[in-house]
């Protein structure tokens, strides 16, 4: 799991770009979404926490995520910095 103090800082900078882009909103859906998505399905958030998990299958999980639930590119490169982090 990632550090409070950094993942302020990735939301920070998402945010930056969202509102430079004035798709805040948008963004903000994205990311709700992706929310419930780990809430209805808790066994896909233990499959990005484990540390016993490749990578690369987790990069094949979100990218069938994506693929299932499209997003702003702002949104998903936000996703996919999140899992290389």
């Amino acid at each position: 799991m990632i550090p409070v103090a950094i993942l302020g800082k990735y939301a920070r900078s998402l945010a930056e770009v969202a509102f430079e882009q004035e798709i805040e909103d948008k963004v903000a859906e994205d990311l709700r979404m992706f929310s419930k998505i780990f809430e209805k399905h808790p066994d896909v958030r233990k499959v990005f926490d484990s540390l016993a998990i490749p990578r690369d299958e987790k990069e094949k999980l979100l990218d069938a995520l994506l693929a299932e639930h499209p997003l702003t590119p702002i949104a998903s490169n936000f996703l996919r910095v999140l899992l290389e982090r």
